[in-house]
């Protein structure tokens, strides 16, 4: 399912090819692509080779078992059209085997992420580790893989290629247009702050995890950009939502993209439960400081050790995605980004001020004049 052409190479000397013939006839009607039967001509095979298309109509073929060469288009949009509208207008093959509706994958990805959340930060931690281990593995095969692509196509010299670093095509404002997406990619590694309260000695191990954390990702980041950058210099695509697939592609065939696009899905699967966490930690604080409802948000289950609670208030406010496409539940990531950003900047002048108040007196630069440019640029 999926396929467009089906190459079907045979050798068949005996004489039941005809039967063969009808077979190309149903798999194009049934599969509704177009099939392409060759079998190896006289004097071993019987020849007979044949093109059909979605609906079974034969395009080109050989009437005996002399050798000929076939040559024939292929519109690929008879298939879109053949599996829209049905052989002969009638039957839809592929309706038999409906997709499941967008809402039921996120009502599955909810739960699963709150359930391996109640369990416990072990369980998620559990979790998380194998379905990081499985990215990593991806990463180090793409970039194995790309490696290998261009030492074939340019040998080793392609390696200390510099222009992914240093092109002269390359404009300051492309630059800052992609420094400002690459910001995106750090977006939440503060968030290692929250488990404080569950880290052994957090005084050391957070602030030493916050910075692991940011200069592995970003070492992965250039790392991957520039070997990408130097299978497939520049950065026009046809489809940019689809450039690492189809790089993958180019690098690896169609059994590295089927592993590439598994990677692509359990990463976005593996923020899920890392996100929930953090923001239910944060819920918690906030709860047991009486900033939010003590009650209801700053109470952890005495049998999972976990905020129950507030992991479920997050899992009811993912609903919400049902209801929200790509680029909407996307502007509400980049806007909540931003006005914490700006919050934090306009948080730290006000401390400035409450300090300068009882006596202490910090350094304008750090705690007011930095904030402040900050702030006026999140905004």
């Amino acid at each position: 399912m999926g396929a467009e052409v089906i190459l079907n190479v045979v050798k068949t000397t005996t004489p039941d090819r005809a039967q063969e013939v009808v077979l190309a006839h149903a798999n194009s009607i049934v599969n509704q692509t177009f099939t392409v039967s060759v079998n190896c001509a006289a004097p071993i095979g019987r020849g007979s080779s044949l093109m059909v298309d979605p609906e079974g109509v034969i395009l080109a073929e050989s009437s005996d078992a002399a050798p000929v060469v076939l040559v024939h288009s292929f519109d690929l949009d008879d298939v879109s059209r053949v599996r829209e509208k049905g052989t002969a207008g009638t039957n839809r093959m592929w309706e038999q085997f409906p997709g499941l509706p967008a809402w039921v994958w996120i009502v599955g990805f909810v739960v699963i992420t709150t359930l391996l959340n109640i369990l416990g930060i072990k369980v998620a931690d559990k979790a998380n580790f194998l379905l990081m281990a499985f990215q990593v593995l991806v990463i180090g095969a793409f970039m194995a893989l790309s490696i290998a692509s261009i030492v074939a196509s340019q040998g080793g010299i392609g390696l200390v290629d510099a222009s992914p670093f240093a092109n002269p095509t390359s404009t300051f404002a492309g630059i800052t247009a992609g420094a400002a997406i690459a910001a995106y990619s750090f977006l939440g590694f503060g968030a290692v702050t929250t488990f404080t309260e569950e880290t052994v000695d957090p005084r050391k191990t957070v602030p030493r995890a916050i910075l692991l954390v940011a200069l592995i990702g970003g070492a992965i980041f250039v790392l991957v950009s520039c070997t990408t950058q130097l299978v497939r210099p520049g950065g026009v695509f046809t489809d940019s939502s689809s450039a690492a697939f189809d790089i993958a592609m180019h690098i690896g065939g169609n059994l590295f993209g089927a592993i590439f696009l598994a990677g692509l899905v359990i990463a976005q699967f593996a923020s899920g439960p890392a996100a929930q966490a953090a923001a239910s930690r944060l819920l918690f604080a906030m709860g047991r400081d009486g900033v939010l409802p003590r009650r209801i948000l700053g109470e952890v289950s005495k049998r999972f050790r976990s905020p129950v609670f507030n992991l479920v208030i997050i899992g009811v406010v993912g609903f919400i995605a049902i209801f929200l496409d790509v680029a909407t539940s996307t502007s509400f990531i980049n806007f909540g980004a931003f006005v914490a950003f700006t919050m934090v900047n306009v948080g730290v002048i006000f401390y400035f001020v409450r300090q300068r108040r009882q006596g202490n007196h910090l350094n304008p630069v750090f705690y007011f004049v930095l904030p402040l440019i900050g702030g006026s640029i999140t905004l």
